[in-house]
């Protein structure tokens, strides 16, 4: 089974993913993943390492030849669960020349839900910490700005502010609506309802996947 999951920043795809993961018995990949492991002593690796140091973004046509180096290893001959790519609707048409998804997971949430979500997390300044929490959901801190693991002051980045929080939700539904209509007129996207508890989401993931629980 060759699964994709989508969202908008927050909406909890990742650990979602993970779950089907675990309950399957296929691996699962991230974008994310796949970019932290180059080979950057590889032709492919320097090429893209030399966009990432210099802060500009990864040319499609690399960044899916990446991904299709990673998905051509063995361990993904018997499917694989795919997020953070492809992310705009030309990554997906060229994706779709090579690999062919069976189910496209939609984690529907509001925009308001979103950046309630992304906006509240908090990190510990304590660079061997490194703990996350999130003010406006879980896990929350035990003292307001102090790290529970280590007592060190916890600081929002810049990143994830409610304004670049926004700013950055409203890119990712520009670049998922055209996708999901491809998705969509191929008869493989399932919509979630994604502001329900992470067992809950879950459960109707399995149930529409028709997998036994």
């Amino acid at each position: 089974m060759k699964t994709l999951f989508v969202g908008i920043k927050s909406c909890g795809k990742g650990t979602q993913a993970k779950l089907l993961s675990k309950k399957l018995n296929i691996p699962h990949i991230s974008s994310g993943d796949i970019f932290r492991g180059i080979d950057t002593s590889s032709p492919l690796g320097k090429k893209i390492r030399s966009y990432i140091d210099n802060g500009n973004y990864v040319p499609d046509d690399l960044v899916i030849e990446l991904v299709s180096k990673e998905l051509s290893k063995d361990k993904y001959k018997n499917g694989f669960i795919l997020d953070g790519f492809p992310r705009t609707i030309a990554q997906a048409k060229a994706f779709n020349k090579k690999h062919k998804f069976n189910h496209i997971i939609y984690i529907k949430i509001s925009k308001k839900e979103g950046v309630h979500r992304a906006s509240g997390r908090w990190t510990c300044s304590n660079k061997k910490c490194g703990a996350i929490y999130n003010v406006n959901t879980s896990p929350k801190p035990k003292v307001v700005g102090i790290c529970d693991k280590c007592g060190a002051k916890l600081y929002q980045r810049k990143d994830e502010t409610k304004e670049a929080t926004t700013k950055r939700i409203n890119k990712d539904i520009k670049e998922l609506n055209p996708m999901l209509e491809l998705y969509k007129n191929q008869n493989i996207a399932i919509e979630i309802n994604g502001e329900k508890s992470i067992e809950e989401v879950h459960k109707e993931i399995l149930d529409k996947l028709k997998i036994n629980k």
